[in-house]
């Protein structure tokens, strides 16, 4: 590791199970991160793979923190609803409408700033009326929530 021999001992073990030989790091600490030589030899050939060893964190579903209100607003009008959502690693939020993912066009403008993601709805038609579904999913889990729009009139 990193250009020094692992030897089994202490927080390393090395192991064969069914054929393979296993790398065991037990309790790893930032000391850890770095690159990882295996090296295989036998009598006819030599053969060497590396490997970054890297700690990913914590981790855990997203979580709903805050969101818009349903709401009734004029026609012509915009409106722009809010969620914060919360999740490690950081979660991926798609806006939905009628089944219809959403992307920034005439009608809407999607943003984020860190754990906020906005969607502006650039003007209140019939088009843009309905159920907003928001959903957060990362590798820990998948949450979703709604906002309601309705035209007034």
């Amino acid at each position: 590791m990193n250009g020094q021999i692992l030897r089994p001992g202490g927080k390393i073990s090395i192991v064969e199970e069914r054929g393979l030989v296993i790398l065991r790091i037990n309790n790893i600490t930032e000391k850890d991160i770095g690159t990882i030589k295996c090296l295989v030899k036998n009598p006819l050939a030599e053969i060497s793979r590396d490997v970054q060893l890297q700690i990913t964190g914590e981790q855990y579903p997203p979580k709903i923190i805050e969101k818009s209100q349903s709401i009734e607003i004029n026609a012509g009008e915009s409106i722009e609803f809010f969620v914060k959502i919360s999740g490690a690693p950081t979660p991926t939020v798609t806006w939905t409408r009628k089944g219809m993912t959403i992307s920034s066009n005439d009608l809407y403008q999607l943003r984020n700033d860190n754990d906020m993601y906005y969607l502006l709805i650039k003007k209140a038609i019939a088009e843009v009326v309905g159920t907003y579904v928001i959903t957060a999913t990362n590798m820990a889990g998948k949450i979703s929530t709604d906002i309601d729009l309705n035209i007034a009139g």
